[in-house]
């Protein structure tokens, strides 16, 4: 192997490490194919691209937006790692800018029931995000399903007390309930649906 294709070769792995982890393999693939071909068709190396060129201008009043910046809690971190998520794949129900997070996130079912369950799910997730704890306030819920169009009141506490065990630890309305192993199973299968 010559020294100019050595050289090439890192120059790709150099720009393959900027990619995120799970796009740097078909990244590799990708760039070294096409440096492969162009040698073959005998053209020079396309030229480098200058330090200033490879950002994009900064807007003013704009910060670092999306999970791949935002310093996620050790819990989260551990939460998508056995649930083989990335933390880009919470882009879809958050928009993250400058440490700050909006929920972006719809409901994916008309059924009550199952709506509270997903609105309790996520903002259990939102509230791991700040403080690494898997868990919500029933009056917060309450009042994000009144939000939502998705409050049930006759079968508000009902639901929540059939799901009590399964998805959530005992619900409490004066304390933080905590998601059970089966509540983070589908709470990561909702992260999953439009992966």
């Amino acid at each position: 192997m010559d020294s100019e294709l050595k050289k090439e070769i890192k120059e790709i792995i150099e720009v393959v490490k900027e990619c995120p982890e799970g796009l740097q393999g078909r990244a590799f693939e990708i760039l070294l194919t096409d440096c492969l071909e162009q040698r073959r068709e005998g053209k020079p190396p396309k030229r480098e691209v200058k330090e200033k060129e490879k950002k994009p201008p900064e807007i003013e009043g704009l910060g670092k937006s999306g999970f791949e910046n935002f310093q996620l809690p050790m819990r989260v971190k551990a939460f998508l790692k056995k649930q083989n998520l990335v933390p880009t794949d919470l882009d879809k129900i958050f928009h993250v800018e400058n440490q700050e997070i909006e929920p972006i996130w719809s409901l994916e079912t008309t059924a009550f029931s199952k709506a509270q369950i997903q609105i309790a799910l996520i903002d259990a997730l939102e509230n791991a995000l700040t403080s690494g704890e898997f868990s919500f306030q029933l009056e917060k819920v309450r009042e994000k399903c009144q939000e939502k169009q998705a409050y049930d009141k006759t079968n508000f506490m009902k639901n929540f007390k059939g799901s009590s065990g399964k998805y959530f630890g005992k619900i409490d309305s004066d304390s933080p309930t905590s998601l059970s192993d089966e509540g983070m199973n589908r709470l990561a299968d909702y992260i999953r649906k439009d992966k």
